[in-house]
C-alpha cells in the first residue's frame, strides 16, 4: 500500500471525539477533585457554625456565586478550545464584569460600614493565610481538570493551562467558603482573587508540560 492510500485509510478510521465525552471527562475530573479538596476542608479547617442562619447564609452566598461565576465562565472558555484548531471564546467581558461587581459591592459596605473597622472587611484575621490555602486546596481539582485536558487534544497548552487553573481556583474557593470566617467583599475581592489568580498562573506554568499530548 503507497504511502498516501495509508494516510487516507487511517484519517477515514478516525471517529470524532464526542463533545458529550469532553464535558463528561470534565465533570468527572473536576469532581473528583473537588471531592478531595471537600475532604481536605473539612478534616483541616472545618466548616463555619451558623453556615445556613440569615446572618451567615448571605455572605456565603455571596462569596460562592464570586467563586463559581469565575469557574463557569472560565470552563466556557476551556471547552471549546479543547478541540484542535477552535479559537478561544471571547469572555474576557465576563470576567471583568464579575469582578467589577464584588468591587462594587465591596465599595458599598466600606461605605456604608457602621461601627465597624473598615480595615475588617478588607483584611479579616486570614489575610496573610487565605491566598495559600486556596492555591493549595486548588491542586486536587487542578490535577483533575488537567487529567480532563489532556484526554482531549488541545494545541494551546499554556491557556488552557491557564484556565484550568481559573476553573479549579474558583471551585477550590467556593469549596473554602465553607470555612472561612470573612463575610467582607472587600476581603473576597483581593484575597480571594489572589489566591484563584495564584492557581491561574500555575496552571499557565505547567500546562505546557502536563497538557502534552
Amino acid at each position: 500500500m503507497k504511502t498516501p492510500d495509508l494516510i487516507q485509510k487511517l484519517a477515514g478510521e478516525l471517529t470524532p471525539i464526542s463533545p458529550r465525552k469532553t464535558r463528561n471527562d470534565l465533570l468527572i475530573g473536576l469532581g473528583c477533585g473537588a471531592g478531595v479538596t471537600l475532604i481536605c476542608v473539612i478534616l483541616i479547617y472545618g466548616v463555619q457554625p451558623g453556615l445556613f442562619s440569615f446572618s451567615h447564609g448571605l455572605p456565603l452566598l455571596m462569596k460562592a456565586a464570586y467563586a463559581l461565576s469565575l469557574a463557569a465562565i472560565a470552563a466556557s472558555m476551556l471547552v471549546p478550545m479543547l478541540k484542535p484548531g477552535s479559537p478561544v471564546p471571547a469572555r474576557r467581558r465576563w470576567l471583568a464584569t464579575t469582578l467589577l461587581l464584588i468591587a462594587a459591592l465591596a465599595l458599598f459596605q466600606t461605605v456604608t460600614a457602621a461601627n465597624i473597622d473598615t480595615r475588617s472587611l478588607w483584611l479579616g484575621a486570614s489575610w496573610q493565610q487565605c491566598p495559600l490555602r486556596i492555591a493549595c486546596l486548588s491542586i486536587p481539582v487542578l490535577a483533575g481538570a488537567c487529567w480532563a485536558v489532556r484526554r482531549q487534544a488541545p494545541v494551546q497548552l499554556r491557556t488552557a493551562g491557564a484556565l484550568a487553573g481559573l476553573v479549579a481556583g474558583g471551585i477550590a474557593t467556593c469549596i473554602y467558603a465553607l470555612a472561612c470566617p470573612e463575610n467582607g467583599a472587600g476581603f473576597v475581592l483581593v484575597w480571594y482573587s489572589l489566591g484563584i489568580g495564584i492557581t491561574t498562573v500555575f496552571g499557565s506554568i505547567v500546562g505546557p508540560r502536563v497538557l502534552r499530548w
